[in-house]
């Protein structure tokens, strides 16, 4: 077995040849180019809504802090702030998803029907998705964003990279449940065999967070100054990070692209 690993190590060393890594970057980058533009044209109402919910959440929290009376507090957070909590939780979940299938190939067109039926037809990709994203937040706290060290975020990187894989496994699979599991394996063995690649996706996908985490950092460091700096940093810190997801994704779903057409019987036999 160590033989197949360290021959599937020096089969993708080929990757890092100056025309091969050229025309990764190029088809990646076109990839997230195309998926930002139809995430903005087809679903813009959804990004225009996240952008509604946060700049209403913002004015609540202001409003709440002058309400003295504990209960009438707890009444007024309830009836207003909870109803946007929850929808901004729904929309942030959706813009996790949503990259998927947009940089994701197909022939389909991706729109609102898309969606609904590639998800309602592979909800197990939730499970993954909170895995991936949810589990590491409960488990650090606020420190998942800025407290934590750099290689502790390289190896959240690489548990992020690994995960992805299994998403894109499991979106190209027939059946629901059972497909998880098996597509987590092979999401694995891309991780084994393939390490010095799925080390360098990585690596990208560590930068980006570091430079997605100082905006957001920054974010809240001018809440409480300006409600008019706010909103326009909130929107660009959002946008930001819309495009570095789609840009990682879109590195990922090249190379799933790659190894799914060269390796079929490796994951699939």
């Amino acid at each position: 077995m160590f033989e197949v690993i360290l021959s599937k190590w020096a089969e993708s060393l080929s990757f890092f040849k100056k025309d091969s890594l050229k025309s990764f970057f190029l088809a990646s980058l076109n990839n997230a180019f195309r998926s930002i533009i139809l995430l903005f044209k087809n679903f813009w109402l959804l990004g225009l809504l996240l952008v509604v919910f946060g700049v209403a959440l913002y004015f609540l929290t202001i409003i709440s802090r002058f309400i003295q009376n504990f209960t009438i507090s707890i009444i007024f957070n309830f009836i207003f702030s909870l109803p946007l909590y929850i929808g901004l939780f729904l929309l942030i979940f959706t813009f996790l998803l949503l990259p998927f299938l947009l940089v994701r190939a197909s022939s389909e067109n991706k729109n609102f029907a898309y969606l609904k039926r590639m998800f309602g037809k592979n909800w197990g990709i939730l499970i993954l998705i909170f895995f991936m994203f949810i589990l590491p937040m409960i488990i650090l706290g606020p420190s998942y964003y800025v407290n934590i060290g750099l290689f502790a975020k390289f190896l959240l990187s690489i548990w992020s990279t690994v995960f992805l894989f299994t998403v894109f496994f499991y979106l190209d699979e027939k059946t629901i449940f059972a497909s998880i599991f098996k597509s987590f394996i092979r999401g694995l063995k891309v991780f084994i065999y393939f390490l010095p690649v799925i080390l360098f996706l990585s690596l990208i996908f560590w930068i980006l967070t570091i430079i997605s985490d100082v905006f957001r950092f920054n974010e809240y460091l001018i809440f409480a100054y300006s409600p008019i700096l706010y909103i326009v940093f909130f929107v660009m810190s959002l946008f930001l990070g819309i495009v570095f997801y789609c840009l990682n994704l879109s590195f990922i779903a090249n190379y799933y692209s790659i190894l799914r057409h060269k390796y079929y019987k490796f994951f699939y036999e």
